[in-house]
């Protein structure tokens, strides 16, 4: 059983990549001042060349502030997902797999390369161009830096332990090479943003090259990293490319850092550059800023969603105040509470590991498929359905939702899923597992 429960004000609408119409573009009007007074080019300039359209119900309207609850600098992941700055991300269905900052991601028949092209045009929110050399920057001087990257990530790793090669074939193209077929970078690409505090694919690499080793001269470096009280230059760097405390580095989002994740109120302004508009040519985002109110505990949080000091608001909004959010969702009429489907189909499960060895008796139990299924059965799952989830989403199998690309259809989803102790104990004993301690456990055989 999986639903997310979330408040919901102004939603947004998720990208999809269609090929832009010939219009003339609009912006916001806070951005067409800094036009006229000359503090930014045109909105026509700012675009790349085919930008991301992004479809929705509507054409949107420009202005206001997106207010959200998070709980301090470490919860920093409730941020990352608002911006969510990737080649290719997850569509509305939160399966399917669509272009974002990328043009376009294809593979060659057999899957050893992967070719990545980018938009022409693109900027970062300092108006400097994005290009190749910025995916370069991040695969030569971080990924392969021993100082910034102790230890490579297991997704750009060949089977044999070497690591993956990245070229650049020109400024907008640039190609993964794997000794071996690599079905799932697509998919990986979809999960190389900040989250989790890991360093994005793609790096700023004209604003960070002043604070790499490799660009800067060591006396200007060494008088940086003493003056922010650090002991290396990697630290130093590491501090600079992330967003969240660096509101000087450029960003790809539509919304980039104006301070820092420790303050009160952690602030996000419009990115005059940022590559996706509307079907109408209006160049997003429609919201001018997303501000982050820092609580000091989920049921402060919560409080506020209630008194409608919150827009739209999904993180830390417990299942377990469902009854009185819905209450007050009538009473006070400042919200609206949506139950929101998870692709990933269910959010409390029991799986066990198949391939355990540490006890062979176990992984042994483990592996058989009755014993799984008697537990199943074991499973009172309409009782936890009422008391842990208050009744919401539904009691099932561990599979992708309905619509899924990947679900398996009813009869795997629901299979073995009635609640027949008297069937369970028949299985276990069947299996060898029909002796019991004194208290009633069942006994290894």
């Amino acid at each position: 059983m999986k639903k997310t429960l979330f408040l919901l004000l102004a939603m947004l609408a998720c990208v999809a990549l269609s090929a832009a119409p010939a219009v003339t573009y609009k912006e916001a009007p806070v951005l067409a001042d800094l036009v006229k007074a000359g503090k930014l080019p045109p909105v026509a300039q700012r675009l790349p060349d085919n930008p991301l359209v992004v479809p929705a119900d509507e054409i949107g309207q420009y202005g206001g502030v997106w207010r959200r609850g998070f709980l301090g600098p470490s919860d920093f992941n409730g941020v990352n997902r608002v911006i969510y700055d990737v080649l290719a991300r997850f569509g509305p269905d939160g399966a399917t797999i669509e272009m974002k900052v990328a043009e376009s991601v294809t593979s060659s028949a057999d899957f050893r390369t992967w070719i990545v092209k980018l938009r022409k045009g693109t900027k970062w929110s300092d108006g400097s161009p994005f290009t190749t050399d910025d995916i370069i920057f991040w695969y030569k001087d971080v990924l392969l830096n021993k100082d910034l990257t102790p230890a490579m990530p297991g997704w750009m790793l060949n089977k044999d332990g070497t690591p993956v090669a990245v070229q650049k074939i020109n400024d907008l193209t640039a190609t993964w090479k794997f000794k071996d077929p690599n079905t799932n970078f697509l998919l990986e690409l979809t999960t190389k943003d900040f989250g989790d505090r890991q360093i994005p694919i793609f790096l700023p690499s004209r604003y960070l090259k002043q604070f790499h080793a490799s660009y800067a001269k060591k006396e200007d470096l060494d008088k940086m990293v003493a003056d922010a009280k650090l002991k290396t230059w990697g630290e130093l760097f590491v501090a600079k490319q992330n967003p969240l405390d660096n509101p000087e580095r450029p960003g790809m989002a539509a919304w980039v850092s104006s301070n820092r994740i420790s303050d009160p109120i952690f602030v996000m302004k419009r990115n005059p550059y940022f590559v996706g508009v509307d079907k109408a040519g209006n160049q997003l985002p429609y919201i001018d800023e997303v501000q982050f109110k820092f609580f000091s505990d989920a049921q402060a949080l919560n409080l506020a969603a209630i008194a409608g000091e919150l827009d739209e608001q999904e993180r830390h909004i417990n299942l377990l105040n469902f009854p009185v959010l819905k209450e007050n969702e009538q009473k006070l009429g400042k919200y609206k509470i949506f139950l929101w489907s998870s692709p990933g189909g269910f959010d409390a499960g029991v799986i066990f590991n198949q391939t355990y060895a540490k006890d062979p008796e176990l992984g042994k139990l483990f592996a058989n498929k009755d014993f799984r299924i008697a537990m199943s059965y074991a499973i009172n799952r309409a009782q936890i359905h009422q008391s842990a989830f208050l009744g919401t989403g539904e009691p099932r199998q561990g599979v992708p939702k309905k619509g899924h690309p990947y679900y398996p259809g009813d009869d795997y989803a629901y299979k073995y899923t009635e609640y027949k102790p008297d069937v369970a104990a028949q299985m276990l004993d069947k299996i060898g597992l029909d002796k019991k301690d004194g208290e009633g456990f069942r006994l290894l055989p």
